[in-house]
């Protein structure tokens, strides 16, 4: 059984050297084949992930814009695992084809049922990869361009508290 084995053993290194030699061997290394994507940048409170009905993780990602009322922000889904949390863990990327095409959906809210309950309607279009790209890099810098809610709140805190004068305050005391 010993001598089958070593036998067999010898067989396979045969085998092994001939399809080695069948290779097409050259001097220069093979060029990688370079695939054409790009990188997309989204902040964390604008994905949403969910498992899809195949049981599979995937992320909605909103991009936020000035909709009017009645519109929700237009939205994507990518599988969870093309997300990647950046070094910051304030942000996410992702990397997706060039020349893709990504579905865009938006929901609009189209009446009111007789319950008073919101009725809404989802609508879909198609973008190509380069153009959301764009999309999401404008939203990013309009909010950069807006002031902060806690900036606002100051201005307000500023603007609501007007100090007394002095004999104000006096009378008051005495009131109480």
């Amino acid at each position: 059984m010993a001598e089958t084995k070593n036998e067999m053993m010898q067989e396979e290194k045969k085998d092994m050297s001939v399809m080695l030699d069948q290779l097409a061997w050259g001097d220069e290394r093979p060029v990688r084949e370079e695939k054409d994507e790009i990188s997309i940048l989204v902040a964390n409170g604008m994905v949403k992930e969910f498992t899809g009905q195949d049981e599979k993780e995937y992320a909605r990602i909103s991009i936020p814009m000035d909709a009017p009322e009645g519109k929700s922000w237009p939205s994507f889904v990518i599988p969870s695992d093309k997300l990647n949390v950046n070094e910051s863990g304030k942000s996410m990327w992702a990397k997706i084809p060039a020349n893709g095409k990504t579905t865009l959906s938006m929901s609009e809210q189209v009446g009111v049922k007789e319950d008073g309950t919101k009725e809404y309607k989802t609508k879909y279009a198609s973008i190509d990869n380069k153009d959301l790209k764009k999309l999401l890099e404008a939203s990013r810098d309009r909010s950069k361009e807006r002031d902060s809610f806690k900036e606002k709140l100051e201005e307000k805190k500023e603007a609501v508290v007007v100090p007394m004068p002095d004999t104000e305050k006096k009378q008051r005391a005495m009131a109480l």
